[in-house]
């Protein structure tokens, strides 16, 4: 018997507070592919007195189409190692050997500056988190979250059928699934976080994201590939049409590529 999952959309204040001060410290993605109605929103809680040297330091130059990867990707993974009040981690060494083996991670987005860098986090995240005019954000942040429920239903009803058949077709170990949005985070920046039995689909808008081709390299072909693979299984699920053998079908669409 399949587990009735109810799918809606949420944050995580420990998430909003990292793009609150991003944003803060000169974080302009939230404007892209954005109504004009919601940049100047977020345009409204845009405070540079409130920079923060060490969000600052979220920006770098290895990414030319997004120059906040890795660390503000990063910075998300690690509240997921941290104690339940985020006062402290509770397990940085398995955070570490999460970075140091991450296939698609740089050695220079992980050396020493980085690891002087995160250490810093709780601390820095504690300030954020019990200051006024974070809280004051979230308040409005939670109403914005609301709202894409609303607008999301059919869309949420969909992906929810999409997770069903995925669990009796391919027995897929999936316990719950949260979609947590940011209205400050890119539209078009997606992070994914598996964590015990859960998954967090973390973006700026619930939709799809679209794989970066890294330079013509071989994992930017596989990240691409990636995307035409996801894109084509939606369809497909969306069609009612779900391959029976997931194996044979990645076969015959790299056939196609």
């Amino acid at each position: 018997m399949i587990k009735t999952m109810n799918v809606s959309i949420t944050n995580i204040p420990a998430i909003s507070a990292i793009y609150y001060s991003l944003l803060q410290s000169g974080y302009d993605y939230y404007s892209i592919g954005r109504t004009q109605e919601q940049i100047e929103a977020v345009k409204s809680f845009y405070k540079p007195e409130l920079s923060s040297c060490f969000f600052s330091q979220a920006k770098q130059t290895t990414c030319e189409a997004y120059s906040y990867w890795p660390r503000a990707a990063l910075l998300e993974t690690v509240v997921f190692y941290m104690d339940a009040d985020l006062a402290q981690f509770s397990d940085f060494e398995s955070y570490k050997e999460f970075v140091m083996t991450a296939s698609n991670l740089q050695d220079i987005e992980r050396d020493e500056n980085f690891w002087s860098w995160i250490a810093d986090f709780p601390k820095e995240l504690n300030k954020v988190i019990n200051s006024e005019s974070f809280n004051r954000y979230l308040i409005w942040e939670n109403t914005w979250i609301e709202e894409q429920n609303k607008a999301n239903t059919e869309n949420l009803k969909t992906f929810q059928q999409i997770i069903k058949t995925c669990i009796s077709h391919y027995n897929a170990k999936i316990s719950n699934i949260k979609i947590a949005l940011s209205p400050i985070k890119c539209a078009y920046s997606s992070d994914y976080h598996s964590v015990d039995g859960q998954f967090i689909f973390s973006s700026g808008q619930f939709s799809i994201d679209s794989s970066y081709y890294l330079s013509n390299s071989e994992n930017g072909k596989l990240n691409a590939f990636e995307e035409y693979l996801v894109k084509a299984l939606t369809r497909d699920f969306i069609d009612k049409t779900p391959p029976n053998e997931l194996d044979k079908y990645i076969v015959s669409l790299l056939n196609e590529v």
